[in-house]
């Protein structure tokens, strides 16, 4: 049976630290962006419902987003894999963001790109 599965990669940012004690807990910004993360998959498997997608599932990893894609895709045994590309151009011109780019040439599977 054809399972749809929508990935969000968390990529914990850096938290900043000095020689001086900081007195900030981050812990609440980043439960809070793990939350936003939450909400957009739900988001995201309750349209795919709703248009008459079957057997959605939806996951979240930690980490560098294009190498948690790419090892996800290669523990999972995908078929192919949509992703967008929310980059603004790269150097040489490809129009593609990093992640997606980066994405494309390290897996096997088809990698369709859509661009918004």
């Amino acid at each position: 049976m054809p399972l749809s599965i929508f990935l969000h990669v968390f990529k914990p940012a850096h938290v900043p630290t000095s020689s001086v004690k900081t007195q900030i807990n981050w812990q609440p910004y980043i439960d809070h962006a793990r939350e936003l993360g939450n909400q957009i998959l739900v988001a995201a498997k309750d349209k795919a419902e709703k248009k008459g997608v079957k057997h959605v599932e939806t996951a979240m990893t930690d980490g560098d987003p294009a190498e948690e894609i790419i090892s996800y895709t290669k523990d999972h045994h995908f078929y192919m894999i949509v992703m967008g590309s929310r980059g603004t151009g790269s150097p040489n011109g490809s129009g593609l963001g990093s992640v997606s780019d980066k994405v494309s040439h390290g897996i096997d599977q088809t990698c369709t790109i859509v661009r918004k």
